[in-house]
């Protein structure tokens, strides 16, 4: 028990948290350092790109589908919010 200012506290531990594989987390580690990041002028060059034909445009940019939509989804917001 730790006593502050006469009021008695109690510490309670946290509930211990479920062991991970070493190897799992250094997967991930290096997943996540080799993770591509596009600069904002390569998400426009793409997106402008896209509908002329898409799936040679994501094939070409080695770029999954989910991830072409997130790239035309922050154009568009970004250009809803600067004409707001």
């Amino acid at each position: 028990m730790l006593t502050t200012g006469g009021v008695q506290m109690i510490q309670k531990s946290l509930p211990p948290k479920p062991a991970k594989h070493p190897a799992e987390a250094v997967v991930r580690d290096i997943r996540r350092a080799t993770r591509r990041h596009y600069s904002a002028e390569d998400e426009n060059r793409i997106v402008l790109e896209g509908p002329v034909g898409t799936q040679s445009c994501l094939r070409r940019n080695a770029i999954f589908p989910n991830k072409f939509s997130a790239f035309t989804a922050s154009i568009v917001g970004s250009q809803l919010s600067a004409h707001s």
